[in-house]
């Protein structure tokens, strides 16, 4: 069995959410707050990444080797997102809105996670 980490952020609605990375035995995880609604990232390995609702987020580049999250809230309208054509998304996966979304992505191999934001 890999070592893992399981990051818990609360986000700016006020939900937990969290991030489970394998990690290498020995190595640490990045936890990064980043603010903003437009985000272009350059993610690196063992890092996991918390932003609020964004308009957009552009991965630049992803480590082929390692792994990464990012979380996201998608607002009114959704956010637009933008990766490596070479990164493998899940088939027919879309971006709705008022949707949280966590984004985990493996050596090069992405899985998406969402689940609807309702007022109650």
């Amino acid at each position: 069995m890999k070592p893992y980490v399981i990051s818990n952020f609360k986000s700016d609605l006020g939900e937990v959410v969290s991030a489970k990375l394998i990690v290498p035995s020995g190595n640490t995880v990045q936890c990064v707050e980043l603010p903003g609604t437009e985000i272009t990232l350059n993610p690196q390995a063992e890092s996991v990444y918390n932003c609020g609702t964004l308009t957009g987020l552009t991965i630049t580049d992803y480590p082929t080797r390692g792994s990464f999250a990012v979380s996201f809230t998608s607002g009114a309208v959704p956010t637009v997102l933008t990766v490596p054509q070479a990164l493998v998304m899940p088939k027919d996966y879309t971006i709705q809105a008022n949707t949280r979304y966590e984004l985990n992505v493996q050596d090069g191999y992405a899985l998406v996670a969402s689940w609807e934001i309702r007022d109650e």
